[in-house]
């Protein structure tokens, strides 16, 4: 085993050279020396140390395994005993050292590569130079390309950077609900009749009708005897009926019967859509009519036989005068609507009574009110009889935040009730009132008031719920000044469209671009970025004439950025309403703006005519 770590030591101590295969090794003296060799001469040498080390290295191996098998034999020897060992070592000599260098040179595999290695053709060396070029170039393509890249990237991204950032959009038809919601509650100038007298009552004006004054509304009757004479009546009636019908070929009134039958006709198909409703003082309202218009074909028909049957129309007159007797017709005192719905907040002054309306007060007319039909069968006296609106003024009342106040008095504005089929009417803003924090808004209209008699709290919007047009957000929109300047003193030089502008002693022509011409004036875009062009207070000179016009009309335009070519187009805009985001555009000669025009929606660094080029559209 020690045999073993002193080879191996000597191996790896041992002088290091490389090998020259034209070169042989002799000692002399106790020191190497070097002779050149002919290629011929090496191939025999080398073919011989060959052998030699190969007949030494296994006489080596041989030696080491059996010096391998004696060391197992013996007993295991402790750490410290082989490291004592191990550190005593014999002093190198000269021919140790000479010996040393020639067993490593037979037995290191680390060198053995490196001898068998066999010299380059021209060939091989001339391919392996032209690999290295390829390659060298290789690396400098690369190179360059990542240089190359990396200045484009960089430019790419300053120029992204710097351009400014905007979406566009499509212009197309849309519609938007402007309204606001509102509670109210309505107010008339109306009074309730009370009865003077108690019977049994007809009525014979229907619910929403006018009537003049001394206009019969109601009839109380004797019930005993009129139904005698009635009964009598109808008899007579009966017989001047049948015989006028028999008759009906020959009569003179066909027009007259004909619109008779209609008017009939008519009052049933009112019956019959209101056959749903809650109250029941439709029924005696086509009862009345019917009573009403067979009066008038009866009549029609006795005077067709006024002259035929002279005794059957006496007996009918007679019998007529004894009616007036068993029932009382009670009139109006003055002119007004009938109405047969009563909740205890009629007033015959309106206005008064919302004058001292307030919010307390107004909140008590919204808990609820208990509505009262009238109209009944029966009277005593002192019962409410009907309601008599004086006239067709009414009015809407509401309360809403002050903060929230964009109301114009003496403005008109359309009141939707969406509890009535939003039903919509005009109205005008007549008072608007501060009380603490609150704005009392009265409407007044003298408009369908028939249409609202039987309701007093109600529930309408302000605006426009389906209103249509062009839509477009409203931070598209841009206000731009447009300058005055008088049609005359412009001047056309080389197809270029200008006017001369005087500076101090000097006149000069400046181009202009021609936005929009109203009569005599022609309308222009200040560009406050160029002071070469035409701004306020400049004066412009008439062309071949000392006479001035100094620049200061100007007008507000309002309009969008058109991109449909190349640059951004200012389009000017008529908006026909708007809520928080959209707005909706006129279509019409006001509005340049059309249906699928691509436009700017986040317009704020965008000036009139900047190249797309400039921009980093977002969306697009």
């Amino acid at each position: 085993m020690e045999q073993k770590r002193d080879i191996r030591n000597n191996v790896n101590n041992s002088n290091r050279r490389y090998f020259n295969p034209y070169e042989t090794a002799s000692t002399s003296s106790g020191r190497n020396s070097k002779t050149s060799t002919s290629r011929h001469t090496y191939s025999k040498l080398k073919h011989t140390d060959t052998t030699k080390r190969a007949s030494q290295k296994a006489t080596v191996d041989s030696t080491m395994r059996k010096q391998t098998k004696k060391v197992t034999k013996k007993k295991p020897v402790t750490s410290s005993k082989v490291s004592s060992k191990t550190i005593q070592r014999k002093p190198t000599t000269k021919s140790n050292t000479t010996k040393n260098i020639k067993s490593r040179n037979t037995i290191t595999p680390r060198k053995k590569p490196i001898r068998k290695k066999k010299k380059l053709t021209k060939a091989q060396r001339l391919y392996l130079k032209r690999r290295r070029q390829i390659q060298a170039i290789f690396r400098i393509c690369m190179a360059m390309i990542l240089v190359i890249g990396g200045i484009w990237g960089s430019s790419v991204a300053i120029e992204k950077i710097s351009k400014t950032k905007v979406s566009s959009q499509v212009v197309k038809v849309g519609s938007l609900d402007t309204s606001t919601m509102f509670d109210g509650v309505i107010f008339r100038n109306e009074k309730v009749v009370v009865s003077e007298d108690e019977g049994y009552v007809r009525y014979t004006v229907a619910e929403g009708e006018k009537v003049e004054k001394d206009g019969t509304v109601y009839v109380l009757v004797d019930e005993e005897n009129l139904a005698t004479t009635t009964a009598a009546k109808e008899e007579v009636d009966s017989e001047i009926y049948n015989e006028a019908e028999n008759r009906a070929e020959y009569s003179t009134n066909q027009d007259k019967r004909y619109n008779l039958d209609q008017e009939v006709k008519e009052n049933i198909e009112e019956f019959y859509n209101n056959r749903y409703e809650s109250s029941t003082s439709y029924i005696n309202t086509l009862r009345s009519k019917l009573d009403t218009s067979v009066t008038s074909r009866t009549e029609l028909y006795a005077s067709e036989q006024e002259e035929s049957n002279k005794a059957l129309i006496q007996l009918k007159q007679d019998i007529e005068a004894n009616l007036e007797k068993y029932h009382k017709g009670k009139s109006v005192e003055q002119p007004g609507v009938i109405s047969y719905y009563m909740d205890g907040h009629e007033s015959e002054n309106a206005m008064q009574t919302i004058e001292a309306l307030n919010h307390s007060s107004y909140s008590q007319y919204r808990k609820g009110n208990t509505l009262k039909t009238l109209a009944p069968n029966t009277l005593n006296k002192e019962d409410p009889i009907y309601k008599l609106v004086l006239n067709n003024e009414w009015y809407v009342v509401t309360y809403i935040n002050t903060k929230d106040d964009q109301w114009i008095v003496n403005q008109s504005y359309d009141l939707t009730f969406s509890s009535l089929d939003d039903q919509s009417v005009k109205f005008t803003l007549v008072s608007k009132t501060e009380e603490d924090q609150k704005t009392k808004l009265v409407f007044k209209s003298s408009n369908q008031i028939g249409k609202f008699l039987n309701v007093r709290e109600v529930s309408f919007s302000i605006g426009d719920k389906d209103m249509s047009g062009l839509k477009i957000p409203l931070q598209s929109i841009v206000e731009l000044n447009m300058i005055k300047i008088p049609k005359e003193y412009t001047v056309t030089e080389n197809e270029v469209r200008g006017v001369y502008r005087k500076k101090g002693e000097q006149t000069s022509f400046v181009p202009i671009t021609l936005h929009q011409t109203k009569d005599d004036m022609y309308y222009i875009i200040q560009d406050l970025t160029n002071s070469d062009s035409i701004q306020l207070n400049d004066t412009l000179v008439l062309k071949d004439s000392e006479k001035t016009y100094t620049v200061t009309d100007m007008e507000v335009a309002t309009g969008v950025y058109v991109i449909n070519s190349q640059v951004a187009k200012f389009k000017q805009i008529e908006i026909l309403t708007q809520n928080e985001e959209y707005a909706l555009v006129k279509t019409n000669a006001n509005s340049q703006l059309k249906e699928m025009d691509k436009i700017i929606s986040n317009p704020k660094s965008i000036s009139k005519d900047q190249l797309l080029e400039d921009m980093s559209i977002q969306n697009e």
